[in-house]
């Protein structure tokens, strides 16, 4: 356990413990399906997808894009589907982010890619696929029994997940962790779009204590 006086240096600290994390977890991801435990396998792959979210929450906590007493570091240090929301948003709000600092495509562009009219819209699905994907992840971890109608019983396990949901799953993990890293060396060389990043996060947190 290493203990902090700034809080900035242990968020960043964080964000390098947690990537670390997520390598750690999508290597043993590998080899579990590599010995045939599908379950298993997109169990701990979603562990790792987990971290990734962790990461970036705690790098932009590091760098006060995130206010210290937010209660969204709180969610996503200890609610796995907080966690997971925050992977998936990865790809949705950095691409929306840096299309704002770039020009290079359009809002309408990416919400058209992502078949929905509107950020709310894209949010909403978001969600909803993280919930569907911490069932899952309970899924490949445990055996189940569980009553149905008609007195019958049915009986779930890692087994039925797919060879290739897991497969698919370790390389999402891949793909995101290394945008992660792409995008915050973006970043980091190039200040504006950081700060409108932070721009962006304070005139959400605006909107949402407007309409409370």
């Amino acid at each position: 356990m290493t203990t902090f006086d700034n809080e900035l240096e242990a968020y960043s600290l964080a964000y390098e413990l947690a990537m670390k994390n997520a390598s750690a977890w999508k290597a043993i991801a590998r080899l579990a399906l590599e010995l045939g435990f599908k379950g298993q396998a997109y169990s701990v792959a979603v562990t790792a997808y987990e971290e990734i979210g962790k990461a970036y929450i705690s790098w932009l906590a590091s760098k006060e894009v995130i206010p210290l007493d937010d209660e969204i570091l709180e969610l996503v240090y200890h609610k796995h589907v907080a966690k997971t929301l925050v992977s998936d948003l990865i790809s949705f709000e950095d691409a929306l982010l840096l299309s704002l600092g770039s020009g290079i495509i359009s809002v309408d562009d990416i919400l058209k890619e992502l078949s929905v009219t509107s950020e709310e819209e894209a949010l909403e699905r978001l969600a909803i696929k993280a919930i569907e994907r911490e069932d899952r992840r309970r899924l490949g971890m445990y055996v189940d029994v569980r009553e149905e109608d008609m007195g019958l019983l049915s009986i779930t396990s890692p087994d039925d997940i797919s060879e290739k949901r897991a497969g698919d799953a370790i390389e999402e993990v891949e793909n995101t962790h290394e945008l992660l890293e792409i995008l915050l060396r973006i970043y980091e060389d190039h200040p504006p779009l950081l700060e409108i990043l932070k721009n962006n996060y304070k005139e959400r947190m605006d909107d949402l204590s407007d309409s409370s």
